[in-house]
C-alpha cells in the first residue's frame, strides 16, 4: 500500500487512508485520528485506513435496529434495566452481515495493504481525558482475509453495545449516543516485544513498560512487565526494573493470536536494550510534543529491532498528590509494619481496610482492592475503592489508566500480595512509590477518616 491519500470512491465515504487530511477524531475517532497525526508528523505508524463511523449507522439501518439501539438509550438514560435490550441489539446485529457496499470498499482498501491485519475499534468517545474506554472495545489481531476482516469489523461494532461498555458510560456519566464506532485496520506488526509507555509521570520522568510479544500482555495486565523510569532532557535510564513474563502473546501463522510460554530464563530476560528504551524515549517525547500535552503510547519492537507506535492516549491525572504525612499516628504505625514493593501505577496514598475479591462482604469507601487482575468485567468495581492492588501488570495498561483516570491509587505488579495481605488487614498505599504497608494486628485507634 503506498502513502498516498488517494483512495477508491467509496459508498458513504467509509474509507479513509490514515495519510487523509479527513482522517479527524469527529469521522475516525479519536484513536484513528491520533495515528493518522503521528503518521504525518513522520512518526513510525503501520500503513491503514480508517473505516469512517457513519459506517457503524449503516450497519444499524442494514439490520432494522435502530430503535431497538434508540430504547436502548432511553431505557439507559431513565435508569431503567436495560440489559435485555441490550442483549436484543447485539443478537440481531450479530444475525447481520456487513452491508455489502461496505464490504465492497474493505475488500479495495484491504487489497493495500500486507496481511496479517490488525483490527481495532475507534469509537467517538474513545481515548478521552476523562472516558477512555480502555480496554473495553474489541481489538482483533492477524486478520488474514476479508471474510475475516468483515467479522472483525462486525465485532468492532457489536462491542459498542457490551454490557460492560454500558457500564462504563453509565459510571463515567458519557451518552451511549454519542458512542458511535469507527474502527482503524492496519498492518499488524509481529512484535519481538511490546508495551506502554507514559510521556511523563508524577516525578518528571518517562515510565516505559514492556514484555515478550505481541502488547496484549502489558495491556491487558497478564504479566508483571519490565519497567523504566527515563530522564526526560537526555533519555539516560534513572531505574530499571525487571518484570515477571511467563506468557507471551504472538501472531498466529494461521490468524489470529496464540499465547506461548516462555522459560524461566526468558520470563526473567529483560526485554529492551538501553539504546533501544532510548530511541522509544524519545519517541514518546516527540508524540507529547505533537500534540502539546502529555501523552500514554503503545509501542512495539519488530524482528527487525524497528520500533512501531500503534497508539497515542492523552495521560490522565499526572498531578502532584499531597502526601499524608509521616507524622500522622496511623502512618507513622503502619509504616513500622510490613512492606511489598510493585510498580508505581496511579499516584496518590490511602488509608483503608484490604478487601480480596470474593472473601469480604460489600466493599466500603475508602477500602483498598487486592487481586490477583483485573478483567474488563470487573471495572465497575473500581469506581467504589479507595485504592487498587494487582499482583500482575504495571504502570501502563487498561486497568492503570482506568484507575488514573478515576484518581483512586494504585500499585501493580505487586507479586504475591493476594497472599501476604490479609483480607481486612490495616494498609497504607502509596501508588506514587509503588508500595504497600499493612499489618494484620488491632490499630491503635480508628483508621477511619
Amino acid at each position: 500500500m503506498t502513502r498516498s491519500p488517494s483512495w477508491p470512491d467509496a459508498p458513504l465515504a467509509v474509507i479513509l487512508s490514515l495519510d487523509d487530511p479527513g482522517c479527524t477524531a469527529a469521522v475516525v475517532g479519536p484513536k484513528a485520528a491520533a495515528l493518522a497525526r503521528l503518521r504525518k508528523a513522520g512518526l513510525p505508524v503501520p500503513d491503514g485506513f480508517a473505516l469512517a463511523a457513519p459506517a457503524s449507522e449503516a450497519q444499524l439501518r442494514e439490520a432494522r435496529v435502530a430503535q431497538q439501539v434508540e430504547r436502548l438509550f432511553e431505557i439507559v438514560n431513565s435508569g431503567g434495566e436495560w440489559r435485555r435490550q441490550a442483549i436484543a441489539v447485539r443478537a440481531s446485529l450479530s444475525r447481520t452481515p456487513v452491508p455489502l457496499e461496505i464490504a465492497d470498499a474493505l475488500r479495495a482498501a484491504s487489497r493495500r495493504l500486507r496481511p496479517p491485519l490488525a483490527v481495532r475499534s475507534s469509537a467517538l468517545v474513545e481515548d478521552g481525558v476523562s472516558a477512555t474506554f480502555a480496554g473495553l472495545f474489541t481489538t482483533l489481531l492477524g486478520v488474514l482475509n476479508i471474510d475475516d476482516l468483515a467479522t472483525a469489523v462486525s465485532a468492532c461494532w457489536l462491542s459498542r453495545f457490551s454490557d460492560v461498555v454500558i457500564r462504563y458510560a453509565i459510571g463515567r456519566g458519557v451518552d451511549l449516543r454519542r458512542t458511535s464506532m469507527a474502527v482503524v485496520v492496519q498492518e499488524a506488526i509481529d512484535a519481538r516485544s511490546a508495551g506502554s509507555a507514559l510521556s511523563i509521570d508524577p516525578t518528571g520522568a518517562i515510565v516505559i513498560s514492556g514484555a515478550w510479544g505481541l502488547g496484549r500482555a502489558v495491556a491487558e495486565g497478564q504479566v508483571v512487565p519490565d519497567w523504566w523510569r527515563v530522564d526526560r532532557g537526555d533519555f539516560t535510564v534513572l531505574e530499571r526494573r525487571g518484570g515477571t513474563k511467563p506468557l507471551a502473546a504472538r501472531l498466529d501463522p494461521r490468524g489470529g493470536e496464540v499465547w506461548r510460554r516462555q522459560t524461566q530464563r526468558r520470563s526473567t530476560a529483560i526485554c529492551l536494550d538501553d539504546r533501544t528504551v532510548h530511541r522509544l524515549a524519545a519517541l514518546v517525547v516527540e508524540a507529547e510534543r505533537i500534540f502539546g500535552r502529555p501523552r500514554e503510547v503503545e509501542w512495539a519492537l519488530d524482528g527487525r529491532k524497528r520500533l512501531w507506535l500503534v497508539q497515542a492516549r492523552p495521560l490522565t491525572a499526572v498531578r502532584t498528590v499531597e502526601q499524608i504525612p509521616d507524622s500522622d499516628p496511623i502512618v507513622a504505625w503502619l509504616l513500622g509494619g510490613s512492606v511489598l514493593e510493585g510498580q508505581p501505577t496511579s499516584p496518590g496514598q490511602v488509608l483503608g481496610r484490604a478487601r480480596h475479591v470474593g472473601r469480604s462482604g460489600r466493599m466500603q469507601s475508602g477500602d483498598v482492592l487486592i487481586a490477583a487482575s483485573l478483567p474488563p468485567g470487573m471495572t465497575a468495581v473500581v469506581a467504589g475503592v479507595g485504592g487498587l492492588v494487582l499482583e500482575a501488570g504495571g504502570s501502563t495498561g487498561h486497568a492503570a489508566t482506568l484507575a488514573r483516570e478515576r484518581g483512586i491509587p494504585a500499585v501493580f505488579g505487586l507479586e504475591g500480595a493476594t497472599h501476604a495481605i490479609p483480607d481486612g488487614a490495616h494498609i497504607l498505599l502509596d501508588g506514587t512509590l509503588g508500595r504497600a504497608w499493612y499489618r494484620l494486628e488491632d490499630c491503635p485507634r480508628t483508621i477511619d477518616r
